[in-house]
């Protein structure tokens, strides 16, 4: 198990959540993330912002 921080998109509202998962859980295949640094600021206590797309 792993500690993730998941997001859930349904319709234009995004949930944010820090959960465990398994490997098993995950989709099969390889995934790449895009993080721009420049905007990433994550202080204890405070809650994620996160944009609908």
């Amino acid at each position: 198990m792993f500690k993730a921080l998941l997001l859930n998109q349904e319709d234009k509202t995004t949930t944010t959540t820090i959960t465990q998962l398994n490997d098993d859980q995950l989709p099969q295949g390889d995934v790449t993330v895009a993080v721009d640094t420049r905007q990433l600021i994550i202080k204890m206590g405070l809650p994620l912002p996160v944009k609908a797309k």
